[in-house]
Parts: structure tokens; sequence; C-alpha cells
């Protein structure tokens, strides 16, 4: 085994070590074979939480790598309509759009956060 699989199976068994620990905590008992509880039928019931877990995951994924992308086009965009102009913030038509800029900068960066932090889609 490679230091790597070595490490991937000590954070496996912590893992497990502290799912017992809860459970004990959580239902006063730990798992046992001899009992009523149908193992595979709970086993498989398991297994599809985890196919809806992985896949809000795998949708949360994409639309984070969307967003950005979204907003590297309109900032091309805006790159492209200002190039060669100098922002002279002093009359109010240039206020606003330098306004504008900035807002699109702050909605942009409140979106990344966003997706980067939503526990839910």
């Amino acid at each position: 085994m490679t230091l790597l699989t070595d490490k991937l199976i000590q954070l496996i068994l912590s893992d497990m070590k502290e799912r017992e620990a809860f459970g004990q905590k959580k239902y006063n008992s730990f798992v046992t074979v001899y009992n009523n509880r149908n193992l595979l039928q709970e086993s498989y019931e398991e297994i599809l939480d985890l196919c809806v877990y992985l896949k809000g995951h795998i949708l949360r994924l994409q639309k984070a790598s969307e967003v950005p992308s979204v907003w590297q086009e309109v900032m091309r965009d805006l790159e492209e309509l200002t190039k060669g102009y100098t922002v002279d913030i002093s009359t109010p038509l240039s206020r606003v759009y330098w306004n504008s800029i900035q807002n699109l900068y702050l909605i942009k960066q409140e979106l990344l956060n966003q997706n980067l932090s939503k526990e839910t889609l």
C-alpha cells in the first residue's frame, strides 16, 4: 500500500469510529447482526439516499461552474465596450455608468459566494 492509501484508510476508519459513537449516542445502542432489523433493506435505502446526495452535489457543482462562465462573458463584453475609453466620472452619465459596472461586479461576487456556500439547491 502507498502512503496515500494508508492515509485514506486511516481517515475512513476514523469516520467509522465517529459514526459508531454518533449512533451509540443517538440510538443508545450499536448495530448488531442478530436482531429484527433488515440490514440489507436498510443498506439499500442508505444507498438510495447517497444517490440523492451525490446527484445534488453534482448539480451544485455544475451550477457553480456555469455562473463564472456567464460572468466571464459579461466582463468580456464590458471590456469590449470600454476598449479605448477612459472613465471620466465627473459627469452624471459617467457616474451612472461607473456605478453600474461596480454593481455588476458586486452582484457577480454575491452570486459566486451564494453558489459556493449554498447548502441546498
